[in-house]
């Protein structure tokens, strides 16, 4: 877990207790997390990986490689080799309640949270540990995106809103509560809403699972609603902080570049 803040604004850093800049007064984003995006971390996750196909050929009824094997590609953005390792994995350890989790988290990334089965891998790991939120709160996530996308009936979007809010409830380090709210909210043209939540997923997304090119795209989301709603100065913050996590975001960049000012 992150144990600084950093001022989006003007890059002053606080304690983790801090909740706003005491340079120029706004509020603290999460430090940005290290990750793949530096080309020697790729190369350390390259070589763990190819470790890894060693040792499952001498040792093909080991689990914890293939998952290990699967975080590996996870955090590298290769979400569908990912699932083919931690689907092994889980098969040869049908009873690892965090292996299962974190199959439904990869499978929301690779396939959309709409999947059934990030629903079907998440009640698994419920069902061998009643209680256990972070997994009920993906079968939330997966049902509210289905009502999104599938359901056309005049209470559609607020169903999908209480999936979302539940999200929110059962797990607050989820970004994706958050996130979809915020498209529920942009849905309905509350915008002032929807960028509330949005802020809310790209404050959270920096100390999840998700690699850094997938928390680029939430605080992208949070900057390109800031354009729509003409404030620029936040739109510039949370744009600069999109390419600052995936260099490679261009639309990002084009965002930011067009800015005036």
């Amino acid at each position: 877990m992150n144990e600084t803040y950093v001022c989006p604004g003007c890059g002053g850093v606080a304690s983790i207790r801090a909740e706003r800049c005491e340079f120029c007064g706004n509020p603290f984003v999460p430090a940005l997390k290290s990750g793949p995006t530096l080309e020697k971390d790729e190369s350390a996750l390259r070589k763990q990986i190819a470790e890894l196909q060693a040792r499952v050929v001498k040792f093909p009824n080991e689990g914890k490689s293939y998952f290990a094997m699967g975080q590996a590609y996870h955090e590298l953005g290769e979400f569908g080799r990912a699932n083919e390792a931690l689907l092994k994995a889980t098969a040869l350890g049908p009873d690892k309640i965090d292996w299962l989790y974190f199959l439904a988290w990869n499978t929301g990334l690779n396939q959309g949270w709409n999947c059934v089965d990030v629903e079907k891998y998440a009640s698994t790991a419920l069902a061998l540990k009643p209680g256990f939120k972070k997994a009920d709160a993906l079968v939330h996530l997966s049902r509210g995106n289905r009502f999104i996308l599938f359901e056309r009936g005049e209470n559609s979007r607020a169903l999908a809103l209480a999936e979302f809010k539940a999200v929110i409830e059962l797990d607050d380090r989820n970004p994706y509560g958050f996130y979809f709210a915020g498209c529920v909210y942009e849905l309905e043209d509350e915008l002032e809403q929807a960028v509330d939540y949005f802020r809310k997923a790209a404050v959270v997304s920096t100390t999840g699972l998700a690699p850094n090119r997938e928390d680029a795209r939430l605080f992208a989301r949070v900057g390109m609603l800031y354009c729509k709603l003409d404030r620029a100065e936040d739109a510039r913050k949370y744009l600069a902080d999109a390419v600052a996590l995936d260099p490679q975001n261009s639309a990002a960049q084009e965002m930011l570049a067009a800015i005036p000012g």
